[in-house]
């Protein structure tokens, strides 16, 4: 009989994530396939999705199967995904989770239900060991606390930074053995040449706009640079709770001339909009990885950050100087110094090709900590 592995997805992220987030599972069950015969194991997503109508759970196995709308209710998911598993015979080597808060507590309650032992992998993608990550937000803190439990019934946990896995072990007690430093696989264009000559007089802020993203200190640094340089113009790229907020504010800054607004981008699109920015300023005070980060660099687009985890983890990989620590405590003067001094650092290629290497390597070190976690925890 095939063992599966299964991914919990009650809160519907990878389907809100986009086909960019559902590709990237494909490429993990192919992977998964090619590290073991397919008859013997396969990897299956049980989510969510708002369009969900109460659909037929006897409709014919997937590889994506929708079971639910989205749901913070892990009991209510675990119910429909204990339903769906019984209805087509699926036996489970392992249970993976995309958080230690929503989704584990699915595997947990399953586990529960099923009354037998199925490992659980938690996936963190947040650095939630870093004594900030808490103090974001009251959601933050809450699932802070519950994190705690999650680890302590966890068979394996799956970090996506260096830096963030010592803020783990470190702050929830977690033995080496049982965390794996394994960062997400991100999609980038090789063939691509680095934007070294003509890089923009240009700032971008990409990705979600919220106040735990650093926002207002990307609205800090326009206007105190603002001050010294009339000429720079700002990019936003994203979506958010704050973006209107976010604009509303620029707009009193700059003049209109000086600014774009982008939506979400694929990351087709993304790639093509590197050619537009001139630095990328990430503003996260609390960063695990650091995707967009890294895209930009690959693309010879060099980056201006507050520190964090991820972002030291980037400083000890990349060219040197592609990536300055932003200091907002500084006076316009050094901060627009800063600024014309990564217009001028030229990429070398190292960090292109160490990391084409290494983002290949993404998908198949996954896949064997999961087989790996199989093999140890099953009894």
């Amino acid at each position: 009989m095939i063992k599966n592995i299964v991914i919990l997805d009650p809160r519907g992220a990878i389907n809100s994530g986009g086909q960019d987030v559902i590709n990237r599972h494909w490429k993990y069950r192919n992977t998964l396939q090619a590290n073991c015969m397919p008859e013997t194991m396969e990897l299956i997503i049980l989510s969510s999705h708002s369009s969900y109508k109460g659909t037929n759970q006897k409709d014919a196995l997937a590889f994506n199967n929708i079971i639910s709308s989205p749901t913070f209710n892990s009991i209510k998911f675990a119910r429909a995904a204990k339903k769906f598993l019984e209805i087509h015979n699926i036996q489970i080597s392992l249970y993976v989770v995309g958080d230690p808060w929503e989704s584990f507590w699915c595997a947990f309650f399953l586990r529960r239900i099923q009354k037998f032992f199925t490992p659980i992998q938690v996936q963190v993608h947040a650095d939630i060991g870093d004594p900030r990550w808490k103090t974001l937000t009251m959601r933050n803190w809450v699932r802070y606390k519950f994190s705690r439990y999650a680890f302590k019934r966890a068979q394996s946990i799956r970090a996506v930074g260096k830096h963030q896995s010592i803020n783990l072990i470190k702050d929830f007690q977690i033995t080496n053995d049982l965390i794996s430093v394994i960062p997400i696989p991100i999609k980038i264009d090789s063939s691509r040449k680095l934007l070294n000559k003509s890089r923009p007089h240009s700032l971008a802020l990409v990705g979600r706009i919220d106040k735990d993203r650093g926002i207002w200190i990307f609205v800090e640094l326009i206007k105190k640079l603002n001050l010294v340089d009339r000429e720079f113009k700002v990019l936003i790229v994203g979506n958010g709770p704050k973006k209107n907020s976010l604009i509303s504010n620029i707009e009193k800054i700059i003049s209109a001339n000086r600014f774009r607004y982008y939506n979400y981008l694929s990351e087709e699109e993304l790639l093509n909009f590197w050619e537009q920015c001139g630095i990328l300023v990430s503003c996260a005070p609390v960063e695990s990885y650091g995707r967009v980060p890294r895209e930009a660099l690959f693309a010879g687009v060099p980056v201006w950050a507050v520190k964090s985890s991820g972002i030291l983890d980037l400083m000890s990989q990349c060219d040197q100087d592609t990536v300055k620590i932003l200091d907002l405590g500084s006076d316009p003067i050094n901060l627009q110094k800063d600024f014309h001094e990564l217009f001028k650092v030229t990429f070398t290629g190292n960090f292109n090709k160490k990391f084409e290497v290494f983002n290949d390597w993404c998908a198949d070190q996954l896949v064997l900590s999961w087989l790996n976690t199989i093999r140890l925890f099953t009894p």
